[in-house]
């Protein structure tokens, strides 16, 4: 009994970790000569392309970005007068399979070898799904990227609204604590 109590807060924790962002950027950038922004078209298009056909889920990315953004002291303006553009992609991919399942299995040996097969398909459950959201910024007048960031995270069928928001925002922020880069 006590086993499976381990074994269960093991999966438990191990299913809430969260990977470590991946940063990338731009060396030569001077990130302190940016201080406005605006929405890239591109986002536009990577939201229509995306695997996440979930209107809602896009919405509360973009506000996320909006409010973690701007809390570093940008501010949002037309793309005309903006000093960087900011884009995110979003892509899911399946991981996994929850549940049971059946297993089949034939095997023999003789005194010097041994062969085996087996054939294994899930039973029920269901599909465990990874979330991947990439933030991009673009300056302006390079017209290059000089920053971008991704991060992953385990997505649930049974999540509330509220869930889904603070998951959203751990996210969001995790990845732009890493903008601006430390030199």
């Amino acid at each position: 009994m006590k086993q499976y109590l381990y074994y269960s807060l093991a999966v438990l924790l191990l299913g809430s970790c969260a990977s470590k962002p991946a940063i990338d950027y731009d060396p030569a950038a001077d990130f302190t000569a940016y201080g406005t922004y605006a929405w890239s078209a591109q986002t536009d298009d990577f939201t229509k392309k995306s695997q996440a056909d979930a209107p809602l889920l896009h919405q509360r990315v973009r506000e996320s970005i909006n409010a973690a953004v701007q809390s570093k002291g940008f501010q949002l303006v037309d793309a005309s007068a903006a000093d960087v553009l900011v884009s995110y992609h979003l892509a899911m991919q399946i991981t996994g399979y929850s549940g049971s399942s059946v297993s089949f299995g034939i095997g023999g040996f003789s005194s010097r070898s041994a062969v085996g097969l087996s054939v294994g398909m899930p039973i029920g459950g269901q599909v465990i799904e990874e979330g991947t959201l990439a933030i991009i910024i673009t300056d302006v007048k390079k017209n290059a990227v000089v920053w971008q960031g991704s991060g992953a995270r385990r997505l649930s069928p049974s999540t509330t609204p509220e869930q889904a928001k603070a998951v959203v925002d751990e996210v969001v922020s995790e990845i732009l604590a890493g903008y601006p880069p430390k030199k």
